[in-house]
């Protein structure tokens, strides 16, 4: 006679499943970290030295990505570089 039990059939579908989520989660935030600290340096930067308020860097980072693309001829790549204005 079979033990009842969950009603699952054995438990190695949720083992290599626990697995994987959990080696997903550890790539994640190790790519994801330096990418947040990478952002959170732009936004003091643009605080500190440009006197730019966090929500007006976001505006100008939304225009930016708008202009991707379009009649300027603009990159994604071409965003990475510091914008003068005088």
């Amino acid at each position: 006679m079979k033990k009842r039990g969950s009603g699952r059939s054995g438990g190695a579908p949720l083992s290599v499943y626990n697995r994987l989520t959990r080696v997903a989660l550890e790539a994640s935030l190790r790519t994801a970290a330096p990418l947040v600290g990478a952002g959170l340096d732009r936004i003091v930067h643009a605080d500190q030295v440009e006197r730019l308020a966090p929500l007006d860097l976001a505006a100008r980072a939304e225009v930016a990505l708008r202009l991707v693309g379009g009649e300027t001829g603009l990159s994604v790549v071409d965003l990475l570089q510091p914008i003068s204005i005088r």
